[in-house]
């Protein structure tokens, strides 16, 4: 159940003995370490300094992850890494207390092993460790979620209206260097200076593929105006979107006796159920991107025309 490391960093770790490198990170627990495996191994010093370099190597590589998070978003790290450091060893403590309370026949000795109760200490500190190793998932990928800025209709329509100016430029630089392609005149300086590119791509550009074509392919052409067909019609229901937030626009009806709002404020799809769903139900909606919001007593989800179309056809099954 130890992380395992490879042959590189075993040998840096095994520089902390000498002095060579600093302690690690974890070193404060080796005693907790080395009395959780005092009854599995026959080596739990070993065992012990291994947990300690192991999971201190892990921590370290996950303070990092953060830092690189928060400068990616332009956050303050500090915090994130202090709280998670301290999960991080509350988990990995928990696991370690647990597993000390367990014994291997080998070490302690067959004779009147209590199996039965030791098999049920073993199954509690593996518990422990599946928890620790789900917290961990979870945990990163939270502080992910929260270094991320919050999208808002309005931030959504303008990333929508630049990757649109981004598409239709490149159409209109693909239509043109196919032209200049076609002319045969002065070809590679005149892609050069309008693409922007180098003149050995923009050579590469003249040169037939293997049916023929020269300069960017029709499918090239069609795929990318299919792509700003698409970030138009996205435009115009993000547009509607974001006059109905500025409005603070809530719109509440029932299908099947639930209460359905479509909350243009916080932006989400809500569902109001008379009591507590169905297991069938709950598995359902959340398969369907719906969670539960303690906060709102409701389940909910980003407000999309998908969202709606799935409700209006689900719900009135039930």
């Amino acid at each position: 159940m130890v992380v395992r490391l490879t042959e590189e960093q075993q040998a840096e770790f095994s520089k902390h003995e000498n002095g060579e490198t600093p302690k690690p990170i974890l070193a404060h627990l080796y005693n907790l370490a080395r009395t959780a495996h005092y009854w599995t191994s026959f080596v739990p010093d070993q065992r012990a300094e291994q947990v300690v370099n192991d999971y201190s190597l892990e921590l370290e590589t996950d303070l990092e992850t953060i830092k690189i998070l928060a400068q990616q978003y332009s956050k303050d790290a500090e915090p994130e890494q202090e709280r998670y450091k301290q999960d991080y060893e509350s988990h990995l403590t928990s696991w370690l207390h647990s597993h000390s309370r367990t014994a291997s026949p080998m070490i302690a000795g067959p004779a009147k092993f209590p199996t039965g109760k030791m098999q049920k200490l073993n199954r509690y500190a593996d518990n422990h460790y599946n928890e620790f190793r789900q917290w961990r998932e979870r945990a990163l990928k939270a502080i992910e979620r929260n270094f991320k800025p919050e999208t808002t209709p309005l931030s959504e329509l303008e990333t929508a209206k630049k990757n649109l100016a981004e598409r239709e430029k490149l159409q209109g630089l693909m239509k043109e260097a196919n032209k200049i392609i076609r002319s045969k005149k002065d070809v590679t300086n005149r892609l050069v200076e309008l693409l922007k590119v180098s003149e050995a791509r923009a050579i590469e550009l003249q040169q037939p593929d293997y049916c023929g074509r020269v300069g960017f392919e029709d499918f090239r052409l069609t795929n990318n105006n299919a792509e700003i067909r698409r970030l138009k019609e996205r435009v115009k229901i993000l547009e509607e979107k974001a006059k109905k937030a500025a409005a603070n626009e809530i719109v509440e009806y029932e299908i099947n006796g639930i209460k359905v709002v479509e909350n243009s404020v916080e932006d989400c799809l809500q569902l109001f159920f008379d009591g507590i769903p169905s297991e069938e139900i709950r598995r359902e909606i959340k398969s369907n991107g719906f969670k539960w919001s303690p906060l709102g007593g409701c389940w909910q989800r980003k407000l999309t025309g998908n969202a709606i179309f799935y409700i209006k056809h689900y719900l009135p099954k039930l």
